[in-house]
């Protein structure tokens, strides 16, 4: 008699792929919007005119802002809530500062934390 080797995935390994699989696209589905997100505040931030936004005052930067957020459609924050203006002789610095919470399943939460400085000179 001869002994055959066992080819293949067993089911148990096939289910445990597919548990990956779906926890993955799962996290992806929940976190990808919130990147998306935080790339276009990012993308509004570096859109403002560089040379003048030390000569701008603190509530024509909000405006500035705000007015851009319209524009990319970006509703669900609020300039005030997310940024700090700090302002020196030399520069202003922008700091970009929110957290944002995703239900993911059941009981269990991610919280997604978004950071960044922007230096105008």
């Amino acid at each position: 008699m001869i002994k055959s080797k066992q080819a293949g995935i067993g089911l148990v390994g096939a289910l445990g792929i597919v548990a990956v699989a779906a926890i993955a696209l799962t996290l992806g589905i929940k976190t990808i919007p919130h990147y998306i997100v935080y790339r276009a505040i990012v993308a509004v931030v570096e859109v403002l005119d560089e040379d003048h936004v030390h000569d701008m005052s603190k509530v024509q930067i909000r405006r500035s802002l705000e007015r851009n957020f319209q524009i990319n459609n970006i509703s669900e924050l609020k300039v005030s809530d997310i940024f700090v203006i700090v302002r020196n002789r030399t520069r202003t610095r922008l700091e970009l500062n929110y957290e944002k919470r995703q239900h993911l399943l059941g009981n269990i939460d991610i919280i997604l934390v978004f950071k960044k400085s922007f230096e105008f000179r």
